[in-house]
């Protein structure tokens, strides 16, 4: 496998294991992601995997092509084969935000069924490519798939409302697909990350927790959330595999699949209401959906407070969690203020005043000639 994707490697002998593979630093991305289309298991993926890109402060203005809520067409893999189709307010959903995050929700309809659960979340950008063209970077930071030591790379073509996104290089340690998604909304766009978790003193989570990181957006009329532990952290996102159900065969599934829903965490809804967010589909309870996430009018899903690029949620079990503002396209926590009706008092003044106005200059020359006429009669 090391051979073909053209790293050189060499092996020493080893007493706890049947060999050592010593490769280059530079090839190690690519050891790694030859190694796992090959069936292996290569960790830590905080130390083998593409280190996450550095905040882009003009993602802004590169990324208002891809902005919105955009929901799945068709997914072709490999191309020309369709695996997967839907209607685009009905499949996997995705919201994009001016800052470059973005949560992808893709919540299986068998819900018997964890490793086919492929909801993540991170940063997109693009980068530029000869001839002028660019290409659509994602690099997931939360995953319910373990990482694989891919980068999402694609080809982009938006026309109007339907983008079309082809995986690239075609055929270079990289599955070929092609997927069709069609823009329910253009914003405005509202986007939270997940920096911190305080967990209530004396709780099991306090005691052995795994730091997670999330994000939380909405446009729209819908939300999308997703939370899962870092990259390094834990049994899933500690471990580059192929896949889910790969690593459930190495690991064990009953550990994999108690971390799973530990651990991670989405869901989609909509905004009924500035305050009132509703879930329409939860990624482990389908008795979640259609219940309430949040209801500040009606206490429900705990308390949001609000500092300097900071939303705190407190959720009813004490669990606290920080979310850093990236973008604040509307607020949809809180209800606008209602605009004060004038008071009687208030009324009565408009009035007076209305009253003790001087009568315009035509209205007082055409009293006096009245008046004179009068008089003259008389």
């Amino acid at each position: 496998a090391l051979s073909s994707a053209g790293v050189l490697w060499r092996t020493l002998p080893a007493a706890e294991a049947s060999s050592i593979v010593l490769v280059r630093e530079d090839d190690l991305p690519a050891a790694t992601v030859a190694l796992v289309r090959d069936g292996h298991s290569v960790g830590p993926a905080a130390r083998v995997c593409p280190p996450v890109p550095e905040e882009d402060s003009t993602g802004s203005e590169r990324n208002g092509a891809y902005v919105g809520v955009w929901g799945l067409l068709k997914r072709e893999q490999p191309v020309e084969v369709t695996i997967e189709e839907s209607t685009a307010a009905e499949g996997p959903m995705r919201i994009q935000a001016p800052c470059g995050i973005y949560a992808e929700i893709r919540i299986p309809k068998q819900a018997d069924k964890p490793s086919a659960q492929k909801s993540c979340g991170g940063f997109h950008g693009l980068v530029e490519v000869s001839g002028g063209r660019q290409l659509s970077i994602r690099h997931r930071t939360v995953d319910f798939q373990p990482p694989t030591g891919c980068v999402l790379c694609t080809q982009v073509k938006i026309d109007r409302e339907v983008m079309g996104e082809l995986s690239h290089p075609r055929g270079r340690s990289r599955d070929e697909y092609i997927e069709v998604w069609s823009r329910l909304s253009e914003g405005p766009v509202t986007a939270l990350q997940l920096i911190a978790e305080v967990h209530p003193a004396g709780s099991d989570a306090a005691k052995q927790p795994l730091s997670r990181i999330g994000y939380w957006l909405f446009a729209g009329d819908r939300f999308a959330r997703i939370m899962g532990p870092l990259r390094g952290e834990g049994i899933i996102a500690g471990s580059c595999c192929n896949s889910l159900s790969q690593l459930e065969a190495l690991e064990g599934a009953r550990l994999v699949r108690k971390e799973l829903k530990t651990y991670y965490e989405a869901c989609w809804g909509r905004i009924e209401a500035p305050g009132t967010l509703r879930v329409v589909q939860d990624a482990w309870s389908m008795e979640r959906n259609g219940t309430l996430l949040y209801d500040s009018a009606a206490g429900v899903g705990g308390t949001m407070t609000f500092a300097d690029r900071e939303v705190m949620h407190c959720l009813p079990t004490g669990l606290k969690q920080h979310w850093r503002i990236r973008d604040w396209g509307f607020d949809p926590f809180r209800a606008p203020p209602a605009s004060p009706s004038p008071s009687s008092e208030d009324a009565d003044s408009i009035v007076e005043r209305s009253r003790s106005r001087p009568e315009p200059a035509e209205r007082k020359s055409s009293a006096a000639s009245s008046s004179g006429a009068s008089r003259s009669r008389s």
